[in-house]
């Protein structure tokens, strides 16, 4: 389901102020997507969840696979979920990331969502919690926005140039490690439906 894979790093040549690492993000396209039924899935609303409790969340729904145990469409897509993540590490690892994060950087996480976002949805310009090492999403269907991604902790030049969207596409999507540079907001949604598979990984409290 990868085999026609590309991916990208959309800010290779970014700098943070007196580093030389290059950021932890990448892009990609051409993952094959299975047919989903989501009818079949069991979603709750987000609305009043934690952090979430703002009106703005009554247009967001999470199927995730605590309340989707066994469900062949949440296991088929943790494998691809997997599978994209290996690719990434074994061909397009970036330098001095064992460094930035030494505990186990490329572990994966056990439990996916899959996420509808309604028309109007949108969530503010904002930082990962910092438990979360690393956040993975895959576009489901087509639509019209995906996460978008700020300069504004970047060094010059690059904190001068505009906003960079990640790919919006049935099978393309973005995976980035927890960052001080990577301030992103979504939204607000246009298009009907966005499904999108969501994916984080926590460091252990």
């Amino acid at each position: 389901m990868i085999d026609n894979i590309q991916v990208t790093k959309p800010f290779a040549g970014y700098r943070y102020y007196g580093h030389s690492s290059q950021i932890p993000c990448w892009f990609f396209d051409g993952v094959e997507v299975p047919d989903i039924d989501y009818d079949e899935l069991n979603w709750a609303c987000n609305q009043g969840e934690l952090l979430q409790q703002g009106k703005n969340y009554s247009l967001r729904y999470t199927a995730d696979s605590f309340s989707n145990r066994g469900n062949v469409i949440i296991d088929t897509l943790k494998d691809l979920t997997n599978n994209i993540i290996l690719y990434i590490k074994e061909n397009h690892s970036i330098k001095d990331l064992e460094s930035m994060y030494p505990c186990a950087p490329w572990k994966l996480s056990k439990n996916i969502e899959i996420r509808k976002d309604l028309e109007g949805f949108t969530m503010g310009r904002h930082l990962d919690n910092r438990n979360s090492k690393w956040t993975f999403i895959l576009n489901l269907n087509d639509h019209n926005e995906s996460t978008i991604f700020f300069n504004d902790n970047f060094a010059e030049p690059y904190k001068s140039k505009p906003p960079t969207m990640a790919p919006t596409k049935k099978g393309s999507g973005s995976f980035y490690f927890n960052h001080h540079t990577l301030i992103h907001d979504i939204g607000p949604i246009t298009s009907k439906e966005r499904y999108t598979l969501f994916q984080q990984y926590f460091f252990a409290p």
